[in-house]
């Protein structure tokens, strides 16, 4: 069975990470801000709409979906030589996006090969490095072709969009939301942020909306997911070397609410304050609150109620929360 892995570098896509965020609940997941899709591709068997406005990564996308497997198996490895122009081989515009975003991580306008040797790959070991040397291949080597030749197969039912998350049409569905951070401004040129604009929209989506950012970030309540190394010459430049970063999440189906985050949440929405537990027909988008004497660690908790036509926002709150919340 072929291994599972990325089927293109890209800076801040989340290989590694997608393991910690929620699974998604609906058929249909939609990469608001797609770059390399990683989180989609763990699970590729649903159905994928992805989208962004960068023209390089749209066509890249587009071209993997499409693309035949003996296009990519004949795509070269052997007698790349570093400092060779990407867009001098005679390659398919697809191809020759293909490999250059396989080059380095961080640098996607460099079109020329690597002088890196991936120290995890044997053949790069074997073949060495420099000017001459055929395992200057960037991380583009045979092993690395020939699964992406085997796992675009996966990925025959995906949609790409150039566009930006604001064109995205309001369905119901997983959104997986994973723009360019708050205080990591310019790394993606195609991306121009209005922060309140984006925090409000997630807020606005219909289904599952999980939202990934770093610590500092203030454009939705995130709270830590888990901590990662970041790069070492970015955290060269932040002055704060070894250091982890912390990753930070905000989703519309949080099991545990503090107070601001609840009535940020709430916010201009009419709630009512039930006795019992909902029945089968509630009004769709209705948001309930349920008195418990046993509230989560914070005093409340929320959950997506999916009734058999509606769904609706269900908080378990303490008796006290219930009661702040009516004088908020």
């Amino acid at each position: 069975m072929t291994r599972l892995g990325p089927l293109f570098k890209y800076f801040g896509s989340k290989w590694r990470g997608a393991k910690h965020y929620p699974a998604p609940e609906y058929q249909l997941i939609i990469g608001a801000c797609a770059g390399g899709a990683a989180y989609e591709q763990h699970y590729a068997n649903r159905e994928v709409w992805l989208f962004d406005p960068d023209p390089e990564v749209a066509a890249l996308w587009d071209y993997l979906i499409h693309a035949d497997p003996a296009e990519i198996r004949a795509l070269p490895c052997e007698g790349l030589t570093a400092g060779t122009d990407i867009r001098t081989l005679g390659l398919s515009p697809g191809g020759a996006l293909l490999l250059k975003y396989w080059q380095r991580t961080g640098r996607s306008s460099c079109w020329t090969v690597s002088n890196i040797v991936t120290g995890e790959n044997k053949w790069c070991k074997e073949h060495g490095r420099g000017p001459n040397a055929a395992g200057s291949t960037g991380m583009w080597h045979p092993t690395i072709r020939e699964r992406t030749a085997v796992l675009i197969e996966r990925i025959r039912h995906w949609k790409v969009f150039q566009a930006g998350y604001a064109e995205i049409p309001d369905v119901e569905a997983t959104y997986f939301v994973d723009p360019p951070y708050q205080h990591q401004p310019g790394v993606y040129a195609c991306w121009q942020m209005d922060y309140q604009h984006l925090g409000a929209w997630c807020k606005s989506r219909r289904g599952q909306v999980i939202v990934c950012e770093q610590e500092g970030a203030d454009w939705l309540p995130f709270r830590p997911l888990y901590r990662v190394s970041g790069m070492r010459k970015m955290r060269k430049a932040q002055g704060v070397g070894a250091a982890k970063t912390q990753e930070m999440i905000w989703t519309n189906n949080m099991h545990e609410l503090s107070m601001p985050e609840l009535i940020d949440l709430l916010q201009g929405s009419d709630f009512e304050v039930i006795s019992e537990a909902p029945a089968t027909l509630v009004p769709d988008g209705a948001v309930l609150i349920w008195p418990s004497e046993t509230p989560a660690q914070h005093g409340c908790e929320a959950i997506l109620y999916q009734g058999t036509q509606s769904q609706c926002l269900l908080i378990m709150a303490a008796p006290d929360v219930v009661e702040c919340l009516r004088a908020a």
